[in-house]
């Protein structure tokens, strides 16, 4: 597969990684984090990899110069190096303490701490300074493979308000190339400046026009970069700037855990999740309400649970049920059994392997009996417990760890501005999802709590297969949410020429001030 390169970039990547964990850990690096970062960048120049990531961490840079967050997908976040040259915002050590005074570092050996988050508050022995906490515990292997010989798929997502003016940076700064786009909207190829498309193409297809020619063609021929627009990055910047609240300082508290389990006795209003991304999806909801998570490391479990199949149902639930074991315990993703059966005595390099093997659902797989027997062996060799074998053997696939934690992140998030800033919380969300084809809804909100009822409860379609129910269902969407933050003593405001914004929703005085946008459509 041809993606670009640059020796160049080799010693920009180190550059950036050093000085990044120089400032963390201090100038001489604990072994644990010096240990993982030199065999990551081991692999990323040896494989020519370092190209990838400085074109991802210029555009992630870019991104964030201009106020806008940005989150890894998939497995980025499993890298040291992404952490360190800021493609992605987890660390991926085992959880461990960090004195921002003296540099001073801990990794304590707590099989019961999945992330720093499960980690007690600790005071550092060398200045008694209040540590800092950091790490999740995933493995680069799930990003490169065992051998360092996957290409790393590094996909990002942006706000969708600054993803084109990202790409157009980047066309700029990576001059001695060309970026190709074929009919997909969130990705791109780069080849060198001076060549063709079509010179990468099998025999078969060079003569295949341009339009012809789908990403497809191109599969495991050239690198497809994906840069994915995502609202609720958008929501991010609004609400930072209406509460002046960085989302660096919020952190999770148990009245966070506590709405994203709650449910409302108005049916109206369902749950107390609405409006928070990951949480819009129903069965993530009824899991939520059912185990009432109280910990960021089960709100995470759970996403991960509900992003996989086979691992819930006749699963996970009937060993919670069973009290055979807690649900944070649950090895829900790739990297809880890769790091499950090193602690159990097996080499990184076949717990890797185990690892992927179940992930992909292989277990389950016809064809792959022999091999699924053989794993059985080995881990009864190694006393693995028998409930632990028995669930690996039903799961069809499991979502990566370091996307869950990002969605996690993401939720946990919004839903702290809900709770504790749920004017602007609100503001945000309209802003970011207003749409002038809804007009109605925003008629009806603005006559009062007693209009909209009567509109949802005459109204609501119960399925939707025509264009004209499906509109109804997206009024009473919005109608909803409306409904929602006028339950909570939150005013809506009529357009004000004088105080309205052209086209956002603002507080005012704990109301919400439509913009003036609407003025026409109302």
């Amino acid at each position: 597969m041809y993606f670009p390169k640059s020796q160049k970039a080799d010693k920009e990547l180190k550059a950036v990684c050093y000085n990044t964990a120089y400032g963390i850990y201090g100038k001489t690096l604990p072994y644990t984090v010096l240990n993982r970062l030199e065999a990551e960048l081991k692999i990323i120049t040896q494989k020519g990899y370092s190209l990838i990531f400085m074109i991802m961490q210029k555009a992630v840079a870019f991104s964030e110069s201009r106020g806008y967050h940005t989150n890894p997908r998939g497995c980025v976040g499993n890298s040291l190096a992404a952490y360190f040259s800021g493609i992605s915002n987890i660390n991926p050590l085992p959880p461990h303490y960090i004195c921002s005074k003296c540099h001073h570092a801990e990794f304590p050996n707590n099989k019961t701490a999945y992330s720093h988050y499960d980690l007690p508050d600790a005071f550092c022995p060398v200045c008694g300074a209040e540590m800092s906490k950091s790490g999740y515990d995933l493995n680069y292997e799930f990003l490169f493979g065992a051998d360092g010989n996957k290409i790393p798929d590094i996909d990002i997502n942006f706000s969708d308000k600054i993803r084109d003016e990202v790409c157009e940076y980047l066309k700029t700064t990576f001059c001695d190339f060309q970026f190709m786009s074929l009919g997909h909207p969130t990705g791109f190829m780069i080849i060198p400046k001076g060549s063709d498309i079509s010179d990468f193409l099998p025999f078969e297809k060079k003569n295949a026009s341009i339009e012809d020619l789908k990403y497809n063609d191109f599969k495991d021929i050239i690198y497809r970069f994906d840069f994915v627009p995502v609202s609720a990055l958008t929501e991010y910047k609004y609400i930072e700037e209406l509460t002046g609240i960085p989302i660096t300082a919020v952190k999770p508290t148990k009245e966070v855990f506590k709405l994203l389990s709650s449910q409302s006795k108005d049916i109206l209003i369902r749950t107390g999740a609405s409006c928070i991304p990951e949480f819009n999806k129903q069965f993530l909801q009824i899991l939520t309400a059912k185990v009432s998570p109280t910990s960021f490391t089960e709100i995470v479990g759970l996403v991960e649970l509900t992003n996989s199949i086979g691992a819930w149902e006749d699963n996970a639930e009937a060993l919670i049920n069973s009290g055979i074991i807690e649900l944070a315990s649950i090895p829900s993703s790739p990297d809880d059994i890769m790091n499950f059966l090193i602690n159990k005595g097996f080499n990184r390099k076949r717990a890797y392997e185990i690892a992927n093997f179940i992930r992909l659902g292989y277990s389950v797989k016809s064809g792959y009996s022999e091999k699924w027997n053989q794993i059985v062996s080995e881990m009864n060799r190694c006393e693995i417990p028998d409930w632990f074998t028995k669930y690996c053997g039903k799961i069809q696939y499991l979502s990566p760890k370091s996307y869950a934690i990002i969605r996690s992140s993401l939720a946990v998030t919004m839903a702290w501005y809900k709770i504790y800033y749920p004017t602007e919380f609100y503001c945000a969300y309209f802003s970011v999802n207003y749409c002038p084809e809804e007009k109605k809804a925003y008629e009806i909100a603005l006559i009062g709590k007693g209009a909209m009822k009567e509109y949802l409860e005459e109204n609501y379609p119960e399925s939707v297969t025509t264009d004209e129910e499906k509109y109804k269902k997206d009024i009473c969407e919005l109608l909803l949410i409306f409904y929602e933050a006028f339950s909570k003593g939150i005013k809506l405001l009529p357009p004000d020429p004088l105080k309205s914004h052209k086209t956002d929703f603002l507080p005012e005085k704990g109301a919400i001030k439509f913009p003036l946008s609407l003025k026409a459509e109302i």
